[in-house]
């Protein structure tokens, strides 16, 4: 079923999308840039402090430039993480209008790839 798009929208991801920095690029037009989707110079230290994760910084990184280095099993956490939001942002930013009098919860989400109608199928 190549015509069917499905998101998996997670606790985490909703804690996360109620974070997002909305961007004005110009007079009219404003959205979610994927390379600072958090008001936040170190983004992966942001989400590590979020879900609990701050144990896990190596320690004698708390100072780095580019911010603290977490152990690898973290990395990857926040890495797999922050990729499905950005490879998913314009479906979860549907969503998220679509169930907006409803709200959004955790679950899947499913939709046509040519009709972009969401519906909530559950967890």
């Amino acid at each position: 079923m190549g015509n069917k798009i499905t998101v998996n929208i997670t606790e985490e991801i909703l804690t996360f999308v109620k974070l997002f920095h909305i961007t004005k690029f110009s007079e009219n037009r404003i959205g979610i840039d994927n390379y600072a989707l958090f008001n936040e110079s170190h983004p992966f230290e942001l989400m590590a402090r979020v879900l609990g994760l701050e144990d896990k910084i190596i320690e004698g990184t708390e100072e780095n430039p580019l911010g603290a280095e977490y152990e690898k099993e973290t990395m990857d956490k926040l890495i797999e993480l922050d990729s499905y939001i950005v490879d998913n942002l314009t479906n979860i930013e549907e969503i998220l209008h679509q169930f907006c009098d409803v709200g959004i919860k955790p679950g899947k989400y499913t939709c046509l790839s040519y009709q972009h109608i969401w519906k909530y199928e559950g967890e």
